[in-house]
């Protein structure tokens, strides 16, 4: 038995994750480096990563993207360049709070919870993703916060 059973269940947990991401990135032409998996083309750069809580007792599966300018440059950081969270692929505001820090409790052997994680990837944000490569991509949102905004108008 170790010695640190909360390390121990985070490292099986990220194990799980990190097959169960790739098997729904790689396909797509993601390329992963430790917890992070990236996708650059003409006109811009997609990330996935899971991101350790300070806790060290839960994650969170960030998303993002970098878009080139018209002169096949990197926008300087800041421009053009967006980051999200699993959760805000969801419909609701209570799906959304509570896929913000997943723990690694929670996330499991045979987890509900990180199914839907999963199906949120593969169904919404990986086709969000890909629809970031085209030279409009810039200006999309995910379809939560799309509607967020569009509610405010």
């Amino acid at each position: 038995m170790s010695a640190n059973p909360a390390a121990s269940l985070r490292e099986r947990v990220v194990r799980v994750l990190h097959r169960e991401i790739d098997a729904i990135l790689s396909p797509a032409g993601y390329i992963r480096a430790g917890g992070s998996w990236n996708r650059t083309t003409a006109f811009a750069r997609t990330w996935v990563e899971i991101q350790r809580s300070s806790s060290g007792l839960a994650c969170y599966i960030n998303l993002g993207r970098f878009q080139r300018l018209l002169k096949w440059e990197w926008v300087p950081a800041g421009y053009y360049s967006s980051g999200w969270r699993i959760g805000d692929f969801t419909d609701s505001t209570e799906e959304h709070n509570a896929l913000d820090a997943l723990p690694y409790a929670e996330l499991d052997g045979d987890s509900s919870l990180r199914q839907r994680v999963m199906t949120l990837l593969a169904e919404r944000a990986l086709p969000f993703l890909k629809a970031s490569h085209s030279p409009f991509g810039s200006s999309m949102l995910p379809p939560r916060r799309a509607a967020l905004r569009k509610g405010r108008s």
